[in-house]
């Protein structure tokens, strides 16, 4: 295991991200209309509140071999593992990796969930703003 110092990996998920992408859509997301108007505000939810402590250097995750950062940031929103529960549905922008077969799990708490797909490129975390709602990031989950 390694420790990741003060490096930003969270990205939010819908940047690029267009109504097309999401199975089922049929009609256009507009992320910055009023009243949420996503980019002119600042998260303060708890993965940018952990951002904030990577970038200062008061926290480190630490990259395990087999999950990747998955166990760092289950013990970062103190959530249990024993919250787990698979999910088939491929509701994900990393759908491509989701069967039966090898389904998603999903780690929470009331405020944050984790989401893992074995052999995707990231995790999918998804944190309740206190302003803005749901806000939902993706975390690259290869060691850096």
């Amino acid at each position: 295991m390694k420790n990741l110092h003060c490096l930003l990996l969270f990205s939010v998920a819908f940047g690029g991200a267009h109504a097309g992408d999401f199975q089922g859509a049929s009609h256009k997301i507009e992320y910055e209309d009023e009243p949420v108007k996503y980019s002119e505000q600042a998260p303060a939810d708890a993965v940018a509140q952990l951002q904030h402590r990577l970038a200062t250097g008061e926290a480190t995750l630490r990259f395990d071999d087999q999950l990747g950062y998955l166990p760092a940031l289950l013990e970062a929103f103190k959530i249990s593992p024993a919250s787990q529960v698979l999910v088939f549905s491929k509701t994900s922008l990393q759908r491509s990796f989701i069967t039966p077969q090898n389904p998603r799990a999903v780690y929470f708490n009331d405020d944050v969930y984790i989401g893992r797909i074995p052999g995707a490129p990231a995790l999918e975390v998804a944190a309740v703003d206190p302003r803005l709602g749901g806000i939902f990031y993706r975390f690259e989950n290869e060691e850096v």
